[in-house]
């Protein structure tokens, strides 16, 4: 097949798509839409001959003829890996391939629309808080004045009188948590490798997960985190998704537990060097024929409409570049995954 050219129906095609589109035969690229320039951030031109492990970082298992395949990577660009995107290879045949590709949503617009919306509500909550207080300072002066008043406040509901304390402390959450998401979403969108604190990323994923009334409610949860974890070095993106995948598997599977908790544990091994993470749930289980097919896309054992069965595929694929090995063990009312990453250098004697 010939390059595609403006008029050819396949080139009108993949242009009128919003996804990246590529053409390859024998792994190299014949044909990119304006999508994949923008995404790979390169001409047309540029991309035409280069090969499939020059674009992404991990380079997607073949499809039957006539089948499709999906996976999760990262394009490369001239400035480093991009956004992790989600993929779909379709084996044309004659060794000729079609790879589209879908990035995720932008989590640096994501983060500026988030610190817009911070900054439009720093104004409205110091006005609620100081007026708050203000009206807090004005009752108390005035019953120190007034004894008559103070006689009649003995009487009044402790919620009017905690009324003021508990707009003060509910106002400061919002911002807390606003702040938290904030920071959350312009480390995912980082996309420079750095020094981790994987403490931190649990800790702050089982935050947010707290701000969902239902869970803060109903699940209760164990943290048990080393103190002397080392840091990782990696992508802030690569963990914080892949945790919250882990976690979401485990509040999605304890929905219909009449016991709900969950226990998260990091831990340290100085001897072999080994990170290991361990999210625990007290959900259905899954039974030991799934086992194998876990990790598979799309495969999944949670509640229909709520279970894309790309979570744990997303994890795998996120985690592996790190050397990452998985285990899980599970029984009804008892689900363990741990996640082990090995440390570069030596191991101590």
């Amino acid at each position: 097949m010939s390059q595609p050219g403006s008029t050819d129906p396949f080139a009108v095609l993949a242009e009128a798509l919003g996804p990246a589109v590529l053409l390859l035969r024998h792994d190299r690229v014949e044909y990119a839409n304006s999508s994949a320039c923008r995404l790979f951030q390169r001409q047309a031109d540029e991309l035409r001959g280069m090969h499939r492990r020059e674009l992404l970082d991990q380079v997607p298992s073949a499809a039957e003829p006539g089948a499709a395949a999906e996976f999760y990577a990262r394009p490369l660009t001239p400035q480093g890996p991009g956004a992790m995107s989600l993929g779909c290879l379709y084996n044309l045949g004659d060794s000729q391939e079609l790879t589209v590709l879908k990035p995720s949503d932008s989590l640096a617009d994501l983060g500026a629309m988030t610190a817009g919306l911070l900054h439009n509500l720093a104004a409205p909550l110091s006005v609620i808080r100081s007026t708050a207080e203000l009206v807090g300072s004005f009752i108390e002066q005035a019953s120190k004045d007034d004894p008559l008043l103070a006689q009649r406040m003995r009487s009044w509901p402790p919620s009017v009188l905690q009324g003021r304390q508990a707009i003060i402390e509910r106002v400061d959450r919002i911002i807390e948590a606003a702040r938290d998401l904030l920071a959350k979403l312009r480390g995912e969108a980082h996309q420079q490798r750095e020094s981790l604190d994987l403490n931190q990323i649990l800790a702050s994923e089982v935050e947010l997960l707290n701000n969902d009334l239902a869970f803060k409610h109903q699940v209760t949860t164990e943290m048990d985190l080393d103190p002397q974890l080392p840091p990782v070095r990696g992508l802030y993106s690569d963990f914080s998704h892949s945790f919250r995948n882990l976690l979401t598997n485990a509040t999605q599977a304890m929905a219909d537990s009449e016991e709900k908790h969950l226990y998260v544990s990091s831990r340290y091994d100085p001897e072999s060097r080994i990170i290991a993470v361990m999210i625990v749930d007290s959900g259905h289980g899954i039974a030991q024929k799934y086992m194998d097919r876990i990790f598979d896309p799309f495969f999944t054992t949670g509640p229909k409409g709520r279970a894309t069965g790309l979570g744990l595929h997303s994890v795998r694929q996120l985690l592996l570049p790190y050397g990452a090995m998985f285990q899980v063990q599970s029984r009804p009312g008892r689900t363990a995954f741990t996640v082990e990453i090995s440390l570069p250098g030596e191991r101590r004697a």
